[in-house]
């Protein structure tokens, strides 16, 4: 195929070219996820196909570190799923901020352990011995089951090194303390009074970082800023419990971690959880992803083929 260029007016004037990109770009082997999927002139379909193309690989990966995915020799990839999509993308999420922190150290990674330690610096040489693991995923329960804690709730994710001296992994602590240092990871559109502030104020989290937007736009993050200067103003807390709870919660990009992705692959999660829920026997054309289900008890088991 010829090299070609398409302007972004000349996509949203030209019909039949942004209906046919998609089939043009496979067509000559290239890969469709170099596409805006926001962009109008794509249809759902086109979207979620753009979406698959860039996400669906990475999925499956956070699914299969996460647990909630599993491999059958035989039947291909298994999604074991119990639970509500907030909880769903939640652990999917926690193993993206895992991967986020170990692929990029020198920025997602250096934010993220600076945040989670409460240092101020941290020197290169010291920051390159730890790596991020989260307390509930297979590769730390196989390699690291000192570190294995599924039903931990004070953190998601936490940093550790190797003592060589005692050949065992050593988690990071909060500067100063002996306590452990870790981040509590939200995927939520709602409730973050009783999701974050609270279990913050009783001293459950010590360090969340939510992803997600709600519907209308506003991100988790802003809202829980809102909360915490309600609470204030009513006097129900001080300034210094006010501050103290402003520095425990972060956005992904307070961490360097591109919201903009955040809101493509929740966007993909999402597609794929309704159009899961609404069929039975399904195949989810619209996610690129061709899948058979098979009910147990309150478990559903999807079969990615």
């Amino acid at each position: 195929m010829d090299d070609f260029i398409v302007t972004p007016s000349r996509l949203g004037s030209d019909t039949d070219l942004s209906q046919g990109i998609i089939q043009l770009l496979r067509s000559g082997g290239r890969d469709p996820s170099c596409l805006d999927p926001s962009h109008p002139s794509f249809s759902s379909s086109e979207q979620y196909e753009i979406l698959s193309a860039r996400y669906k690989n990475q999925l499956i990966a956070d699914g299969l570190e996460s647990g909630h995915f599993v491999f059958d020799p035989d039947k291909g990839i298994n999604i074991a799923i119990a639970q509500p999509l907030p909880s769903i993308a939640g652990y999917i999420f926690e193993a993206f901020t895992v991967r986020k922190i170990n692929e990029n150290k020198e920025a997602i990674g250096k934010q993220a352990f600076l945040w989670a330690t409460e240092r101020r610096r941290v020197k290169s040489v010291y920051l390159e011995q730890f790596h991020a693991g989260g307390v509930g995923h297979l590769s730390v329960q196989s390699c690291f089951p000192q570190l294995y804690n599924p039903t931990l709730r004070q953190f998601d994710v936490v940093f550790y090194r190797m003592n060589q001296a005692r050949n065992e992994p050593e988690p990071a602590v909060v500067k100063g303390t002996t306590n452990s240092a870790g981040i509590q990871i939200k995927a939520i559109t709602g409730n973050e009074e009783s999701a974050i502030i609270r279990p913050l104020r009783e001293r459950k989290y010590r360090r969340v970082l939510t992803y997600l937007r709600h519907p209308n736009g506003k991100h988790s993050y802003e809202v829980c800023m809102s909360l915490i200067k309600n609470l204030q103003r009513e006097g129900k807390i001080d300034q210094e419990e006010s501050q103290a709870l402003e520095e425990a919660i972060a956005s992904p990009e307070q961490i360097s971690i591109n919201q903009r992705e955040v809101d493509e692959y929740y966007a993909y999660i999402r597609a794929w959880s309704e159009r899961k829920a609404e069929q039975d026997a399904t195949i989810f054309s619209a996610v690129g992803l061709q899948m058979t289900e098979n009910k147990h008890g309150h478990s559903l088991i999807t079969t990615l083929t």
